[in-house]
């Protein structure tokens, strides 16, 4: 496991999950529906692929991968839903 070398570093890389999760999740409406439906698409198999990128970034967030993906899946399974 990768750690980040101050308490700083890992607010950060949690920023950039936090980024990623509102991509996958809810993205902001200023944008165009076809550059909307390409952010959403490309961050959702971000976090399905669960590639090495995306569990350096979790381990750097000092967060377990799988309990961000499982709660990033379920929003999206709740957000499909509704």
């Amino acid at each position: 496991m990768v750690e980040a070398d101050s308490y700083g570093e890992r607010q950060l890389w949690a920023a950039v999950l936090e980024l990623a999760y509102w991509d996958a999740v809810d993205i902001p409406r200023g944008l165009q529906r076809n550059e909307r439906n390409h952010i959403q698409a490309h961050t959702r198999a971000w976090f399905i692929a669960a590639g090495a990128d995306y569990r350096l970034v979790c381990d750097l967030a000092g967060v377990d991968w799988r309990v961000v993906r499982a709660e990033v899946m379920n929003q999206i399974g709740a957000k499909e839903a509704a």
